[in-house]
């Protein structure tokens, strides 16, 4: 069976294809979004999702997110005794996403094709291939985030004209052009940062609420994450209401921090900045100016906020497309992607393109930077650049092989590097052909030719980048991963997450909301016991409703369940 599957650096999503039509598969929750966060228990048991997101404030040692902005780096993330690469816990989140789908369908998924943000690195790309092969799954195919997105406005609407997707996740950023004309989907140019997404929104709030109160950096890593949840809840608020606040219970204080949409846009200009130059190098880079666009298409849950969707709105002066919803845009075009790949009736006419996201080159005398591939060249290319030796009797041609739009060789991405043997001859003379093959899952591949005077001598080689793993190497994290074990709960994962809520409310709770959360959460550990389901459900709702007034900063709802609790 072939999946789609959206990796996202904070929420991921699978679809698949059911009768002619894209389904996307619920998780144990019922709900589409899994966050991309995994906790590690002391004895070796994961939790991935939901619950692991809520564990952060508890235990912020044993759990990890955001790690996909590392994904292709050898950086590793500190759990507990044990260090875990990106490619390590996304493959945890893959094999999440295909026991969901297979609870769902009652089938075996042996195949899948996962997106990834239009400007990754040929690294990254390999590294979220090999997250796949960790899985145990086979990566039939790595897409373009914006080119699913667009896959999906096309489902939705059937309108012709140049677009521009606007995809901004929780941590990365994609700004594409689209040219949509008779089925024909067009990727025109693409431009992007790789370090930008929504969670920098909240780390500007964060930033701001520790200026505000610098006795809060003494805090720890508990408080820092309890600031960083209440900003992202306050970024959100902020699209609903003019202003939002919240409290932190530190050192027996109660500190008020309160935020309006112009001081947001304040604190976020740097951000904003930093957006209008990767819109302002797409569209330049297809030769069109913000006139000329006929539809911004937004993409990504981080889109959805209010700062950014007035920003768009501003600089494009157009309604921002509502017809597809941000947060699964993505991992619906995927599975219009395995229509069109599987060539199902309707389908098998819409032709999509895509282009290279960075120039591929290598660096000659003097560290200049020598282009082979242009960036946003269409896909899949080949082109051939010939170099000849800069000394007399040079036995061999270094490459090193870079991508990036630096004019400076050492200033680019160094992917890998090679030798080409030649003949000894004068300066010049000798000569080598080189070929950059870039494949439509954007994935390099490198051949080199010697020409020699009685013929030709042919050095021929595929290039696998630093982010390739080798079969051992995957038998060895495998090896590494199957002493995790996933978390056996004692309730439901609905209960469990209510329960982790409530455990996280009384960390942040000031002195007297404490004994009113800890009677809820003994009050409904007997309720389970006691099997009544009604009572069960009826109590659920009830602490939902606390906890989303605790959210909210209503305090008099505490101050009135602990009046009734008195009186009885």
């Amino acid at each position: 069976m072939l999946i789609g599957i959206d990796l996202g650096t904070t929420n991921c999503l699978v679809s698949i294809r059911k009768d002619g039509k894209t389904v996307l598969v619920p998780n144990e929750f019922n709900e589409f979004l899994t966050p991309t966060a995994i906790h590690i228990s002391h004895n070796a048991e994961i939790t991935i999702g939901k619950i692991a997101l809520e564990k952060k404030i508890e235990e912020p040692s044993r759990t990890v997110s955001l790690f996909k902005r590392s994904m292709g780096s050898d950086l590793k993330y500190k759990v507990g005794d044990t260090r875990y690469t990106s490619l390590e816990l996304s493959s945890f989140m893959i094999r999440k996403l295909v026991a969901d789908v297979e609870r769902f369908t009652g089938e075996t998924v042996t195949e899948a094709i996962i997106s990834v943000p239009a400007y990754f690195t040929d690294q990254q790309r390999n590294a979220t291939r090999n997250c796949g092969i960790l899985a145990g799954v086979k990566v039939d195919r790595i897409i373009n985030e914006p080119s699913a997105a667009v896959l999906t406005k096309l489902d939705n609407d059937k309108n012709e004209g140049i677009f521009v997707v606007f995809d901004f996740g929780g941590g990365t950023l994609d700004v594409t052009v689209v040219d949509v004309f008779d089925k024909i989907v067009e990727i025109l140019t693409v431009s992007g940062d790789n370090a930008l997404g929504g969670s920098d929104i909240d780390r500007l709030i964060f930033e701001d609420v520790l200026n505000k109160y610098p006795q809060l950096r003494k805090g720890g890593r508990q408080i820092e994450e309890i600031i960083l949840k209440k900003s992202e809840k306050l970024k959100i608020k902020l699209s609903e209401t003019d202003c939002a606040s919240f409290q932190i219970n530190f050192s027996d204080e109660v500190l008020q921090y309160e935020l309006s949409k112009n001081k947001l846009t304040l604190i976020c200009r740097p951000l904003l900045l930093r957006i209008r130059k990767v819109i302002a190098s797409a569209l330049g880079d297809a030769g069109y100016t913000i006139n000329d666009v006929d539809d911004v298409v937004c993409v990504g849950g981080s889109s959805k906020s209010y700062i950014i969707n007035e920003y768009l709105k501003q600089l494009f002066q157009v309604e921002i497309n509502q017809n597809v919803n941000p947060d699964e845009a993505i991992v619906y075009g995927l599975g219009e992607m395995i229509a069109i790949m599987n060539r199902e009736s309707g389908k098998r006419d819409i032709v999509i393109t895509d282009v290279c996201p960075f120039s591929l080159g290598t660096s000659i005398l003097g560290d200049i930077f020598s282009q082979i591939i242009p960036k946003n060249t269409t896909l899949p290319v080949s082109m051939t650049k010939s170099y000849v030796t800069v000394r007399d009797n040079q036995k061999k041609i270094h490459f090193e092989v870079l991508q990036g739009d630096n004019m400076i060789g050492s200033l680019n991405e160094k992917l890998s590097s090679f030798e080409v043997p030649v003949t000894r001859l004068p300066q010049g003379e000798a000569q080598v052909f080189v070929t950059y093959g870039y494949d439509i899952n954007g994935i390099l591949t490198i051949h080199a030719v010697h020409e020699k005077e009685n013929g030709k001598e042919e050095v021929s080689m595929t290039l696998k980048t630093n982010s390739f793993v080798s079969d051992d190497e995957i038998k060895k994290s495998r090896t590494k991963l199957e002493k995790i074990k996933p978390k056996v709960y004692a309730y439901s994962v609905r209960q469990e997450a209510l329960l982790m809520r409530l455990n996280n409310a009384s960390i942040e709770s000031s002195a007297y909301q404490k004994d009113i959360i800890l009677k809820l959460y003994q009050d409904f550990i007997e309720c389970i016991h006691n099997e009544s389901p009604k009572t069960s459900v009826e109590m659920e709702r009830k602490i939902s409703q606390v906890l989303n007034d605790f959210d909210d900063n209503k305090l008099d709802v505490f101050h009135l369940i602990k009046d009734k609790s008195r009186r009885s």
